[in-house]
């Protein structure tokens, strides 16, 4: 048997418990679907109010990279790159884990707390 087939095979044996289908009402869909993902991983913990400390800012020509630590919950804080555009008004793209958030505006926590707040 081909790794493919055993996969279709299982797949056919096992379907997914909490699939949406179309005209289902998707909120209580998405209720019940968080609900057994709780179940099953534990409690998302509770957001907390970012603390950022910067670790490091070096100067390039086009832009400036700021290396920051923020927490997030209780439990976790995230390592990133931010970077600023050069003589723009708060232009910047965030990097985290391979994710990257594009921002008009930084967040008025991380102008603050970095320091970069115009005039």
């Amino acid at each position: 048997m081909e790794c493919s087939d055993t996969k279709e095979a299982y797949g056919k044996a096992h379907r997914p418990g909490l699939t949406y289908r179309e005209g289902d009402d998707f909120r209580a869909w998405q209720r019940e679907f968080r609900q057994g993902l709780e179940e099953l991983r534990g409690p998302t913990p509770e957001r907390v109010e970012p603390e950022v400390e910067v670790l490091e800012r070096v100067e390039l020509s086009d832009h400036q990279r700021v290396l920051i630590r923020f927490s997030v919950t209780r439990f976790s804080r995230v390592v990133a790159y931010l970077q600023c555009k050069a003589g723009a008004d708060f232009e910047y793209v965030l990097h985290t884990r391979g994710h990257q958030l594009a921002w008009d505006s930084a967040e008025p926590f991380l102008r603050e707390r970095l320091g970069l707040n115009a005039g």
